[in-house]
């Protein structure tokens, strides 16, 4: 409720003056410049304690910018949020009108902001596709410092597209633990390989207090104790698995999950992801549709699915076990827990109706 009424009032009192149009144009590019009315938008953004991860946020189309504020309602963040902030980036995303040569004006003039410049820091995989990127508040030379603080390029990452996505990791959407794992905890081991192919290719493992601290961490609600973790430490991605045998509060990482070296400041925080789930199902899209029709897949197959889908969607009011196993599969773990409770008093034979 704080966060709406505080974005209403931003909304109300800011005006946005755009100085330079976003257009296609020959020559030097002049820098975007966003200016308010009020002086008290970072200051409200400070206030925001208890969501300091809240990020001014402009979105550029062919005819307004606008100005709002990204919070997730998850708790969700980014590492790079989590430790710069409100105060120092911004999110700038480009609707898909906005011309590829515009977009290349905005990111290589910067962005002022009431006479504050930001320049292009990084952005997501999935911020590729959404046209949308985080803006540092410095120079390009306090940026490539920033970088440098977080993790160290491989040699052998010289091509653009591939240092892009190991920047990306900076932005990937998680759930920030204070579950600390110093480097004498990291367990590194080979990668399984044989005949040229990886068995364990991003696959390590996480001893079973350091997974209750996690799942504590971050407040998941079921009983059991998740068996594996997609995870995000220092330059490190992939998964873990619970594994019994390891000592306490051990990391065991693999070659595979190191994409880059730790910098001078490195994220020693285990980031969650996603973690496993009972009833996790996976699904057909239209991509794997298509995929499996162009490999001989015959339409009767898939018409088979969808009628036995519908059919459990019918029974969710008769059959329990159905009902429990679709609130799994809609990650409503409280709920489910509530129907086989309601389930155990009513008895077995009485339907949900």
């Amino acid at each position: 409720k704080r966060m709406s009424a505080l974005e209403g009032m931003l909304r109300g009192t800011l005006g946005v003056r755009i100085e330079e149009s976003i257009q296609d144009k020959d020559g030097p590019c002049p820098p975007l410049s966003v200016a308010f009315r009020a002086s008290c938008f970072r200051p409200q953004l400070s206030a925001l304690s208890h969501c300091s991860t809240s990020l001014c946020r402009i979105d550029v189309s062919c005819e307004s910018i606008k100005i709002s504020l990204q919070a997730s309602s998850d708790g969700k963040t980014n590492r790079m949020a989590r430790r710069y902030g409100a105060e120092r980036m911004i999110v700038v995303s480009f609707d898909r009108k906005v011309s590829s040569k515009a977009v290349k004006h905005v990111i290589d003039g910067g962005v002022w902001v009431n006479g504050t410049v930001f320049h292009f820091l990084g952005c997501s995989s999935s911020g590729l596709k959404s046209r949308t990127c985080y803006m540092f508040q410095g120079s390009r030379t306090e940026i490539e410092s920033v970088l440098a603080e977080c993790f160290v390029m491989k040699k052998d990452t010289p091509a653009t597209s591939k240092r892009m996505k190991r920047i990306g990791m900076l932005f990937s959407e998680l759930k920030l633990t204070s579950v600390v794992v110093e480097d004498k905890n990291v367990i590194e081991i080979p990668d399984i390989e044989r005949n040229g192919f990886n068995f364990t290719d991003g696959c390590g493992g996480i001893s079973k207090d350091l997974a209750d601290q996690v799942k504590e961490g971050v407040g998941i609600v079921e009983e059991n104790l998740p068996s594996v973790y997609q995870i995000r430490y220092q330059g490190c991605k992939g998964v873990v698995v619970l594994d019994p045998k390891l000592d306490s509060g051990k990391l065991m990482i693999r070659p595979s999950m190191k994409k880059c070296l730790s910098g001078s400041k490195p994220f020693l925080e285990i980031g969650l992801c996603d973690y496993s789930r009972p009833y996790s199902y996976g699904h057909l899209n239209r991509q794997f549709i298509m995929l499996f029709s162009a490999l001989g897949i015959k339409d009767e197959v898939f018409i088979k699915k969808q009628e036995a889908h519908l059919a459990r969607l019918e029974k969710l009011a008769e059959d329990p076990e159905v009902t429990v196993q679709m609130l799994y599969w809609r990650n409503m773990p409280e709920l489910a827990r509530k129907v086989v409770a309601c389930q155990g008093v009513l008895g077995e034979s009485k339907s949900l109706k």
